[in-house]
């Protein structure tokens, strides 16, 4: 018979997964369970995959292969496990930087601008909306001093502007333009030529979980 496999099952709240096992069994399929059930759990009520792993028992991986170092590989088993002395290997190789909220929004904008300049793909992410847009306007000014944006353009919900050249990151879909939420686009055309004059950009920008559209870093 058919399986269905459910990736990141751990997010996945209880009833959905109940009415799924209910559909897959009169259909005469099986379901199996993928996930961590010591990651993210499901916004809404879950914890099927923990029980499971918990109380009926489940087959586990034993190796990790995502890591080139050996070292991070049994850092992030720590992490996994609540225990704070993984961040060790983060700190003593760099990764974690620290200082006031007005330093380290700097320091990571200085960062993304020398990227920028230097013809690199570079990305800036924020937890905020009010941060995501002061970083956008900011970074779209610069570009518009390196001639890599046109100075005018459409303005966007959060009073940015979106000219040639600009990244946009589009957050809903709209099907009567083909536009898909999650895409970033570069803008190709001028204000009054179509509304959807964008084309697929090769990478990401990130933004902040409810940030509608605002211009992107490359």
């Amino acid at each position: 018979g058919d399986v269905v496999l459910v990736d990141e099952a751990g997010l996945a709240a209880t009833h959905d997964l109940d009415q799924l096992v209910t559909i897959s069994t009169i259909r005469g399929a099986v379901v199996r369970l993928l996930g961590d059930h010591r990651q993210l759990p499901a916004v809404e009520s879950g914890g099927a995959l923990r029980l499971l792993a918990t109380e009926v028992g489940a087959v586990e991986l034993t190796t990790l292969y995502r890591f080139r170092d050996p070292k991070e590989a049994d850092a992030t088993l720590q992490l996994r496990l609540g225990d704070a002395a993984g961040l060790d290997y983060y700190f003593t190789h760099d990764r974690v930087r620290s200082g006031s909220r007005q330093a380290m929004t700097q320091a990571a904008y200085t960062g993304w601008k020398i990227d920028m300049l230097a013809g690199k793909t570079t990305l800036m992410a924020a937890a905020a909306d009010t941060n995501v847009t002061a970083l956008a306007a900011q970074a779209r000014a610069d570009r518009v001093e390196a001639g890599q944006v046109e100075p005018n353009g459409v303005a966007l919900h959060d009073g940015t502007l979106a000219g040639r050249g600009d990244w946009i990151l589009t957050r809903t879909n709209n099907r009567r333009l083909s536009i898909k939420g999650g895409r970033d686009w570069v803008k190709t055309a001028t204000p009054g030529s179509s509304p959807a004059a964008a084309a697929t950009a090769p990478s990401t920008c990130a933004t902040s979980p409810t940030t509608a559209s605002s211009p992107c870093p490359p």
